[in-house]
C-alpha cells in the first residue's frame, strides 16, 4: 500500500518496490509542467554498489546494449567504494521538470542527494526492466562535453517493444525532462 505525507507543500507518494515492478509511470502521468507543490512519486530500491574500481566494470555489469562513446572514465570518473547493499531510489515527478534545481530541491526536501553513475548502473544490472518504461538519470555525474553539461542515464532506443535496446546515454544535465524521466537519489551522506 502506498504511503502518502506532505513535506514542505510537497505530496509524496512512496510505493513500495515489490507493488510497481511492471508499473508503466509515464503512461500514467500527465504531460504538463509541475511545481514542487504537485504530487512527486519514490520508489525505493536495494542494490549491492561499492567494490568496483572502474567504468568499464560497471558498464559490463550493467549488460546495455549500446553506450554512448563520450561516456569515458576522464568523464566519468568512478570512486570505488566499500561494497554493500545501499538503498537508492527513484523519484517520479509525473510532469514536465524544468530544471534540475526543481529536482534537486525536492531530492533535498526528503534528505536525499542525486545517484553517481557508479549508484545507477548497479541499479540497472538488478532492475533491467527499469529503463523499458523510464529513463533513469544520475544527475550527480555531470560531464562538460562537447561544451555542453551532460549527464548520464539509461534509457531504451528503438521503435518496437520486441526490439528495444537497453542504452547508456547522455542528456542535458539542466533538462527540461518530460513524464518519461526517473531521477535517481541516494541518502545524503551515502
Amino acid at each position: 500500500m502506498p504511503e502518502t505525507f506532505a513535506l514542505g507543500g510537497l505530496r509524496v507518494r512512496v510505493i513500495p518496490q515489490k507493488e510497481c515492478v511492471d508499473m508503466p509511470f509515464s503512461s500514467s502521468l500527465a504531460s504538463v509542467p509541475c511545481y514542487l507543490g504537485d504530487n512527486l512519486t519514490v520508489v525505493p530500491y536495494k542494490v549491492i554498489t561499492g567494490g568496483i574500481a572502474s567504468l568499464a566494470q560497471l558498464v559490463a555489469m550493467a549488460k546495455q546494449d549500446c553506450v554512448a562513446p563520450d561516456i569515458t572514465p576522464e568523464s566519468f570518473p568512478v570512486v570505488a567504494g566499500s561494497k554493500g547493499e545501499q538503498e537508492l531510489f527513484l523519484f517520479l515527478f509525473g510532469c514536465l521538470m524544468e530544471s534540475h534545481v526543481q529536482v534537486f530541491a525536492a531530492m533535498e526536501k526528503l534528505g536525499k542527494r542525486p545517484a553517481t553513475i557508479a549508484e545507477l548502473l548497479p541499479l540497472g544490472a538488478r532492475f533491467s526492466e527499469l529503463q523499458k518504461n523510464n529513463s533513469v538519470t544520475a544527475l550527480g555525474s555531470v560531464a562538460r562535453i562537447k561544451g555542453k553539461d551532460e549527464t548520464v542515464c539509461l534509457s531504451t532506443v528503438g521503435r518496437c517493444t520486441q526490439y528495444l535496446q537497453r542504452s547508456l546515454s547522455l542528456v542535458s544535465f539542466l533538462g527540461p525532462w518530460q513524464t518519461d524521466f526517473a531521477h535517481l537519489a541516494a541518502n545524503k551522506g551515502e
